[in-house]
């Protein structure tokens, strides 16, 4: 499959993540017994069954060994993981998922699940998810480390409806937008959608992005102020209409808007060239219902509050 056939970056994409995020790290936050990072440890455990080192566990999570090694400590001393020595090498150490950190995996997984499917996967066929991105996702995983880890393999083999492999991508895409704007540009994620966004449109109003991205007034406010000083945005007063400030891009705004978007997009597609060629429109049509879905449970939220 070429990288140019595979899906790129795209401001919708970077909100659906954004918002994905928000909903799930939500969930965590409220249950509080696990944080984003700690699940995904339980749902690799989960996965491989058996007691593993460590050195396969931050292969898979591409997470250091330090890393690891601590969240490890953290989640013994929780009662969810536990060690045992290794019995080809006493030097070694190896861990394993105690019943209640097994019993905890499954249900946050499972809640997290039925949480997406209400909110953004309605309506989306349970088959295209089993037999497309629950694999595909791990080939785009493999894909982006460069080998497959042992015992996980080419195919996740859970019984968890969300694998393993999701919350490593989700992590990895949004990681990787994150840094490569911060090292080329100076930008947050925020700043870039926003600025973005503007490159596309005319001018705007504040009210109108914020809507449009799905962000807080409070987090665009902080964009605004961001862009406005860089001068890479400015700020009017509508003509006709003196109430109004609208925003629009600079020609410096404009220019680096394109230049970042292409390294974006390069590197969203180099991400997504792992899966198959005919599964790739699957997963495109899907985050394109995604997005639709939810910006419907936005709506559905907002009204409710009302």
């Amino acid at each position: 499959m070429r990288i140019g056939d595979s899906i790129g970056f795209s401001v919708r994409l970077c909100t659906f993540f954004a918002e994905q995020d928000r909903l799930f790290t939500g969930y965590l936050r409220a249950e509080g017994q696990l944080v984003y990072s700690e699940l995904t440890l339980l749902c690799a455990m989960h996965e491989a069954v058996q007691p593993l080192a460590l050195e396969p566990l931050a292969e898979l999570l591409m997470l250091s060994p330090r890393t690891v090694r601590s969240m490890l400590l953290d989640l013994e001393d929780k009662g969810f993981v536990s060690k045992l020595n290794d019995p080809e090498d006493r030097r070694f150490m190896l861990v394993q998922l105690t019943e209640h950190g097994r019993t905890v995996a499954e249900r946050a997984n499972r809640d997290i699940y039925l949480l997406m499917k209400e909110s953004l996967w309605e309506a989306l066929p349970e088959s295209d998810f089993e037999d497309v991105l629950k694999k595909g996702m791990r080939h785009d995983v493999n894909h982006i480390r460069g080998f497959a880890v042992e015992p996980f393999g080419d195919l996740p083999h859970t019984d968890l409806p969300i694998s393993v492999d999701h919350f490593i991508f989700w992590r990895i895409i949004v990681d990787r937008w994150t840094r490569t704007l911060r090292d080329e540009s100076d930008l947050s994620l925020n700043d870039f959608c926003v600025l973005y966004y503007l490159s596309e449109c005319e001018k705007l109003i504040s009210s109108e992005i914020a809507d449009a991205l799905l962000l807080p007034r409070s987090a665009l406010s902080l964009c605004k102020s961001h862009l406005l000083e860089s001068t890479l945005v400015s700020e009017q007063e509508e003509e006709g209409d003196g109430r109004k400030v609208v925003l629009s891009c600079t020609p410096q705004g404009k220019h680096l808007a394109k230049q970042m978007f292409e390294k974006l997009d390069a590197l969203t597609r180099d991400i997504h060239s792992g899966m198959a060629e005919e599964d790739s429109g699957v997963v495109s049509a899907w985050y394109a219902r995604m997005f639709s879905n939810m910006r419907k449970h936005r709506r559905k939220q907002s009204k409710a509050v009302k």
